[in-house]
């Protein structure tokens, strides 16, 4: 059996790129959490700050796919040029967002609190992602007979294979497997070890869905797709970090009492002023009264 996905959708007279429209879809699922999951823990956030830190959060992002998946390809001399990997995102985009919440929360327990708060957004939106891969033609699979799918001649397994040829739907798998890792984040009982759990989940998933994928995406060590490498940091860092707090543990927050750097100077400076001593002015008012 084959499937010939298409890589528009034809609505009537509105015609939507099948690659964008899962993206957005993806967008869309990640706010909608956030906005569920911050109801759920009455996480108080100003509509101004969090604006600020999605845009800076998404710009970071960006910036680790981006130069990642560049370097790769520039490091393996075959004259392609690269696009963005998710992964690559994830491992250099996140740190640089946990960087931006230092200068925002004082306290770790704020900072692993709210990222423990989002990594369920994360995988939701990444399935969704990776339903567009699959309609857009990237990130395919190995060929196959049987069963698989055929992309158009100037897809880019067609290029890469020279003709039309059928490949596994790779992305459709790593999509099953995200929705299945945000549901258990969701329901998982520890959830002040989200962070660790996706890390270590997507970690090793990654690591063997590569096996399976057909496409190019560079080359930074060999015997490796850098992909791989990367699930490899990621087990590594979830290993670490669950290792770390049990030898310095900490109390999970509630959301309802973050506070950032700008509401401490501003509770403490309201402290202060109520605790300021009375003035003789003052003194000889209150006597009087």
């Amino acid at each position: 059996m084959y499937l010939y996905p298409p890589n528009i959708w034809q609505i009537g007279p509105i015609r939507l790129p099948g690659y964008g429209t899962c993206l957005l879809l993806g967008c869309i699922a990640f706010l909608l959490t956030f906005f569920f999951l911050r109801k759920k823990a009455k996480f108080v956030l100003k509509w101004r700050n969090f604006l600020w830190v999605l845009a800076a959060g998404g710009l970071f992002f960006f910036f680790g796919a981006y130069a990642w998946d560049h370097l790769c390809h520039f490091l393996s001399s075959d004259g392609t040029t690269g696009g963005i990997s998710f992964l690559g995102g994830v491992v250099f985009g996140v740190p640089l967002f946990y960087l931006l919440l230092v200068l925002i929360y004082p306290i770790r327990e704020q900072r692993l609190a709210l990222m423990n708060f989002i990594f369920p957004c994360i995988a939701v939106g990444h399935a969704f992602g990776r339903i567009g891969c699959f309609f857009g033609g990237c990130c395919y699979g190995w060929p196959v007979e049987g069963f698989g799918i055929i992309y158009g001649p100037d897809s880019a397994a067609s290029i890469r294979y020279d003709g039309w040829v059928s490949v596994f739907p790779i992305q459709l798998v790593e999509s099953g497997f995200l929705v299945l890792l945000y549901l258990f984040l969701l329901f998982f009982p520890k959830k002040d070890y989200r962070m660790e759990s996706y890390c270590l989940g997507y970690g090793v998933a990654r690591f063997v869905i590569e096996f399976f994928r057909g496409d190019n995406r560079g080359v930074f060590i060999p015997g490796l797709t850098p992909s791989q490498f990367l699930s490899i940091l990621l087990v590594v860092f979830a290993i670490f970090h669950i290792l770390f707090r049990r030898k310095f543990p900490y109390k999970p927050m509630d959301f309802s009492g973050l506070e950032t750097r700008k509401m401490i100077n501003k509770r403490l400076a309201v402290e202060e002023q109520s605790a300021k001593p009375l003035s003789e002015s003052e003194k000889q008012w209150l006597k009087a009264s």
